[in-house]
């Protein structure tokens, strides 16, 4: 009974630390693909006359939003926020990441319609239409 007992307190001990696991339990890069670094931002106004509102930066290896005259950086929270994961797809087309964090995720989808314009889905799982964001 007792061998019974070590055989299973070490089949859960190996398979609740197996190596899919290990490989996501701490990923604190962000890698934005080479096509959507840069300044991106929103277009505002009509009839001819527009403006431009920065909304986010990407860098190699950071992302920023902008909200009216401040930032906030992923870099940032990562020094501030030792529990957070970052999980990140990328294709020629398309950027997705997610930050998690006390249980809490917020995830972001880019989709790349040019070189210069991209469209940021802000709810994925709701007919909403995409916001347009143009290079800078």
């Amino acid at each position: 009974m007792k061998k019974i007992y070590i055989l299973l307190l070490t089949t859960l001990i190996i398979f609740s630390c197996s190596s899919s696991e290990d490989s996501n339990s701490k990923n604190n890069s962000l890698n934005p693909p080479a096509w959507i670094q840069g300044t991106w931002a929103q277009k505002y106004g009509s009839n001819g006359s527009y403006t431009y509102q920065p909304t986010f930066i990407f860098t190699k290896n950071d992302f920023c939003t902008i909200s009216l005259n401040s930032s906030s950086c992923i870099s940032e929270s990562l020094n501030n926020t030792p529990d957070l994961k970052i999980n990140e797809s990328r294709t020629n087309s398309e950027y997705k990441f997610s930050l998690k964090t006390n249980g809490v995720t917020t995830s972001y989808r880019f989709i790349k319609v040019s070189d210069s314009k991209i469209e940021y889905d802000i709810y994925p799982d709701q007919n909403v239409p995409n916001m347009e964001l143009f290079k800078q």
